[in-house]
């Protein structure tokens, strides 16, 4: 599939991302070139499905070449990190956002199997095979709010190498029966290498800086965020009244009658689940097992909401724990259904963006380049007409796929109709066919327009 020509939108969403950044710092206004630079990339994500310079100059059949795209990538003074800032607050201003709920995650991306210059590509598990697979780790940020998601933060995460290691070989001691006081002490874990907790709090302590006008209801996570700093550091960042919703292991204590036992026991003996009906997002009810109390939380040390919930698909329970105890059962469980947003961006992160196929810019400049031009591709397709007609009309967004599948189609349309209906037709579809044919597998002759048919 080619290229010649950028799309209407994405000129569009490279404008006011332009004006963005100048009112926020003029200093950092884009150039013309910048401004061609980005909006050819976007164009490149959209039609090849990569982030890749390679691929991008074969499909605008060596409009810019690889060269020039890398030196651009590389040496250009882009103001990378407010360029996804800004684009985020162009999409808040175009749809009018000024509260909703944010989400975190982390993905994991395959990558080679060595790497020596991919940012921190490190061993991972995976949980389909229980095996384990080389590539990066992702913490995403996502604001969800009554009318879009829209992913407004990332931070790559590595386990610390050294960690690592002290704590596999400790596994073997233990298994040995060697006391602790024998075995090696826990080294302190390294600064370049932060917990996804501390990444989280970062990344919300940024959209707090940037997007101030923006009002978060709540903020929810898996139990990777389910710790008592991490919900003391979303109060100290946000207001107090915030809710944090998190889930938590079966095995984690919380005080019934003076004692403590695990939050799995009990929901299965104290305070059994009975059956209710709950509302997603959209308005649909769905059939749920549901429980709640408010005690005590060990580690916490802390008075906590606690929910017992399993939807009519889970085989087991899930134990939502929140932090704000005004709230009420049925707000807090519709709360934390929105969670599952994130799980569809990441789906189609990985499907649809261009970086979750391909991107080989490598250290740790190119992983977090490459990922700030997939993520605006992304926030540029909240402008193409289709999708602000729907979200006019009060009607269902449209996926991804089908937004890209819909742009690569115009933009077929507009490749062909620059060759072939302008007067000078002749000429450059010639010049065109010739271009096909420097690579291996097309011919070198001309095409001939006779009869509104072509001929070789």
């Amino acid at each position: 599939m080619f290229f010649r020509e950028t799309l209407p939108f994405i000129k569009d969403f490279i404008a006011l991302l332009s004006e963005a950044l100048e009112k926020h710092s003029p200093k950092n206004r884009l150039s013309l070139a910048q401004k061609g630079f980005l909006s050819f990339c976007l164009m490149g994500i959209v039609v090849t499905n990569t982030v890749c310079w390679a691929r991008f100059e074969r499909a605008s059949l060596k409009e810019r070449t690889s060269a020039c795209l890398c030196w651009m990538f590389r040496c250009s003074r882009i103001p990378w990190d407010l360029l996804f800032r800004m684009g985020i607050r162009v999409i808040l201003w175009r749809y009018g956002i000024d509260e909703g709920v944010l989400v975190v995650d982390d993905s994991d991306h395959k990558r080679a199997k060595k790497t020596t210059r991919i940012h921190l590509a490190h061993k991972i598990f995976d949980k389909k095979t229980n095996g384990y697979f080389n590539g990066q780790t992702i913490v995403f940020l996502v604001l969800v709010s009554n009318s879009i998601t829209i992913p407004v933060g990332f931070a790559f995460y590595s386990h610390d190498p050294v960690l690592k290691a002290w704590e596999k070989e400790d596994k073997k001691l233990c298994k040995k029966k060697i006391k602790k006081a024998h075995r090696p002490p826990k080294p302190r874990r390294n600064p370049k290498f932060p917990t996804k907790e501390k990444l989280a709090v970062e990344l919300l302590s940024q959209f707090a800086q940037y997007h101030s006008e923006v009002k978060v209801n709540a903020v929810n996570g898996d139990n990777h965020y389910s710790t008592a700093s991490f919900i003391s550091e979303v109060e100290r960042i946000f207001e107090r009244n915030t809710q944090v919703i998190s889930c938590l292991n079966l095995t984690q204590k919380v005080q019934y009658k003076n004692k403590y036992i695990s939050v799995q026991n009990y929901f299965a003996k104290q305070n059994k689940p009975i059956k209710q009906k709950i509302r997603k997002r959209g308005g649909e009810l769905i059939n749920v097992e549901l429980a709640s109390a408010r005690l005590k939380v060990y580690s916490h040390r802390k008075k906590r909401f606690l929910i017992a919930i399993r939807y009519e698909d889970q085989e087991s329970f899930t134990y939502v724990c929140a932090s704000n105890l005004t709230w009420r059962t049925k707000d807090i469980t519709e709360t934390w259904t929105l969670r599952w947003l994130v799980e569809v961006f990441i789906e189609d992160f990985k499907e649809y963006e261009g970086w979750g196929q391909l991107a080989k810019q490598q250290g740790a400049e190119g992983s977090s380049r490459g990922l700030i031009l997939s993520l605006l591709c992304d926030l540029a397709l909240f402008l193409h007409p289709s999708q602000e007609a729907s979200f006019k009309n009060k009607r269902p967004a449209f996926t991804v796929g089908s937004l890209l599948r819909k742009s690569r189609a115009e933009a077929t349309v507009e490749f062909f109709k620059e060759m072939v209906v302008q007067k000078e037709g002749q000429q450059k579809l010639n010049k065109l066919y010739q271009k096909i044919g420097l690579y291996p597998r097309f011919g070198h002759s001309e095409l001939k327009i006779e009869n509104n048919t072509f001929k070789p």
